[in-house]
């Protein structure tokens, strides 16, 4: 099976987005943070990662500079500031790609398909 990571901290829409995926068969996991996104990462295996850029505790693409390993080509960044610099910053760090909220859903699954097909 499939496991991917949600961290996202607007609950509603990690709640959409695990609804989701879970209906195409995959294992879902969340987080609403950096802090507790490291220690899932640090405990368990992960397939894919979708990723809110903007987080409580800091931006997620900090996380590429301690679990780079796990992350790189295997995240997908979604955010509601997608800028230019940040769409670069963010592939230059490893991420899959990166899609702007609302996010919409059956690209979001296609993304998923294609990181699994790597």
């Amino acid at each position: 099976m499939i496991n991917i990571l949600i961290v996202e901290d607007d609950e509603h829409l990690r709640h959409i987005l695990k609804t989701r995926l879970t209906r195409e068969q995959y294992w879902v996991d969340e987080a609403n943070n950096i802090a507790s996104a490291m220690e899932k990462m640090d405990n368990e295996r992960y397939d894919v990662f979708i990723l809110d850029l903007k987080l409580p505790d800091g931006n997620s693409i900090s996380l590429f500079d301690t679990h780079g390993d796990k992350l790189t080509s295997r995240s997908i960044i979604i955010t509601a500031n997608a800028t230019i610099p940040g769409v670069v910053n963010a592939i230059k760090k490893g991420a899959f790609n990166y899609l702007e909220k609302p996010v919409d859903k059956e690209l979001l699954t296609a993304q998923v398909q294609a990181i699994i097909q790597l």
